[in-house]
């Protein structure tokens, strides 16, 4: 017998009546449906947990950590002789990710550490001219580098040219970047929000995506513990990505469940 598996992927709470009313139907119909998260089941209205009942179960995301660790030689091209911390950040630059609240941050840390600091942004989306603006209202031209949009092979090759990584977002459902990162052993600095918690888990440092002081301090804090410290933090949260957010982990909960409802 056919079944039918439907599959959630961000936070309910941000979603259009419209999406909402198009989701409603689908899972009406599922036999099963999958969250990528327990935080993207909870933000769901308390009326659709009740009309899902017992037809739903959490199913991580999965990266391809083998992927990660093979591309680790390679020189992504914002590659250049550069003495000092390369602070970096992978997502669409749309307001969910919050860079140009971070933008504000960055130019904290540029102005109170004595380090050499840059900032690389990988991704494209409708902000890239309000976080361009950005950049040059703060006198930042020269401190930061937008890569754009660019294929994972050369994301993950860049993640392993970045000493720590950022992920400012307003809500995620998942969060595969950070899970990306982790498997590319680089200590996280990231939004104190309910998915991240779940996902990146003790290891990172967690801060108010609202207020870029805040982001600001951490940062600065993070930066002066040093490689040492960041290589410690950067090994365990690749432990936790390599334990429990393998794509091959995740291949294998999605065949059960198809399996599960084929019967």
């Amino acid at each position: 017998n056919a079944g039918l598996v439907r599959a959630e992927h961000n936070n309910y709470k941000f979603y259009t009546t419209g999406q909402r009313a198009i989701k409603t139907v689908s899972q009406s119909l599922a036999d099963l449906v999958l969250s990528n998260s327990q935080s993207t089941y909870r933000s769901m209205e308390a009326w659709r947990k009740r009309l899902l009942g017992s037809r739903w179960k959490v199913v991580h995301n999965g990266v391809d950590v083998e992927r990660i660790d093979q591309l680790a030689s390679v020189t992504p091209p914002f590659s250049s002789q550069f003495e000092g911390v390369t602070i970096g950040s992978v997502g669409r630059l749309v307001t969910q990710k919050n860079y140009v609240r971070f933008i504000k941050a960055f130019a904290e840390v540029v102005n109170r550490t004595e380090w050499n600091v840059r900032f690389v942004l990988i991704g494209d989306g409708d902000q890239r001219d309000s976080i361009r603006a950005e950049i040059g209202r703060l006198g930042l031209n020269g401190d930061v580098i937008m890569v754009g949009e660019v294929d994972r092979d050369t994301v993950y090759a860049a993640l392993h040219r970045f000493d720590l990584f950022v992920v400012p977002s307003l809500w995620e459902g998942f969060c595969n970047a950070a899970v990306e990162a982790m498997a590319a052993g680089l200590p996280i600095l990231c939004s104190d929000i309910q998915t991240l918690h779940e996902v990146v888990g003790e290891e990172a440092t967690y801060v108010d995506p609202k207020t870029p002081e805040q982001m600001a301090n951490a940062l600065l804090e993070l930066i002066k513990q040093g490689p040492e410290e960041w290589k410690r933090r950067g090994e365990n949260a690749r432990r936790r990505a390599f334990k429990h957010f393998t794509v091959q982990r995740t291949a294998e909960a999605y065949a059960e469940s198809y399996l599960e409802v084929a019967h």
